[in-house]
């Protein structure tokens, strides 16, 4: 969030305030539902269809603590798994929520020294996860074959999320709460008043009123941040999503499974399967 061009907000806004969000994405129609549930005049200005921006299109919609740093990251996905629940229940909607937990296989002896030595991490920070042998991962997944096996070991704890259903859901929350959901609607600029502070957002519909704006425009951040002013760094990595045809179910109790190839895969509420993966 932005208060003062170069200096963050640190606290939420109180009700009444006027919130621009930048971005109807999956972190943009978050914070805006939050914001908005929380009383505050909140609008939404998105470039696109709100939700089918690159980044939410392409999330994986994966909920896990698996190993993260720092430390504060890792801490902030472990509330994150506890949390999941009841933020989907105050959506009032379904939004495609699945617990069973993630299972990835090895196929090497390398690679399953460091997947024991990962478990064994992550069991002293109190992740609920396993070791398995190709027995008990057939037993626990019959429907996969995974060809070459050392090891492989269950993150029992996780789960998924169907993305576009929760920004669907924020977004149609924030509307009934009373706040504006504009796509279509590109920034193009910020209003400064005599202190500086951001006052308002120029957009090719008009200008925008607020006292404070947030940022979530995923991989447009630096030239829309550029506006105000401020630079915000950007690390690419490349990568590949796709979603197909619903099908039949593929998985008995997971609902993410990892493969030694970098290919990681679920399956939706519909049928439809979300794989990818990232270069070798």
């Amino acid at each position: 969030m932005i208060d003062e061009v170069g200096s963050p907000a640190h606290r939420l806004p109180s009700a009444g305030r006027k919130i621009v969000v930048v971005g109807g994405g999956i972190v943009g129609a978050t914070i805006a539902f939050h914001v908005a549930d929380r009383g505050a005049q909140v609008t939404v200005v998105d470039a696109g269809s709100p939700g089918e921006g690159e980044t939410s299109r392409a999330s994986f919609g994966w909920i896990n603590a698996r190993e993260k740093g720092p430390k504060a990251y890792h801490t902030l996905s472990r509330r994150s798994l506890d949390m999941w629940s009841r933020f989907a229940q105050r959506l009032e909607v379904d939004v495609g929520l699945q617990w069973g937990g993630q299972l990835i296989w090895t196929d090497t002896r390398e690679r399953a020294g460091r997947m024991e030595k990962a478990v064994e991490r992550q069991r002293k920070s109190g992740n609920p996860v396993r070791l398995l042998t190709r027995g008990e991962m057939k037993e626990l997944e019959p429907g996969i074959h995974p060809g070459g096996f050392s090891i492989a070991c269950w993150s029992e704890a996780d789960g998924q999320v169907d993305v576009p259903r929760v920004v669907r859901a924020c977004l149609d929350r924030v509307s009934a709460l009373g706040g504006t959901v504009l796509g279509g609607t590109s920034a193009t600029g910020f209003a400064k008043d005599d202190q500086g502070r951001v006052a308002s957002v120029e957009t090719g519909s008009g200008r925008l009123q607020c006292d404070t704006v947030v940022l979530a425009c995923g991989p447009e951040a630096p030239a829309v941040s550029a506006l105000a002013g401020l630079e915000v760094p950007v690390h690419h990595t490349a990568g590949t999503t796709a979603v197909t045809t619903p099908v039949s179910p593929i998985f008995q109790r997971v609902t993410v499974a990892h493969a030694p190839s970098g290919l990681h895969l679920k399956q939706l509420a519909d049928g439809s399967v979300v794989f990818g993966g990232f270069p070798c």
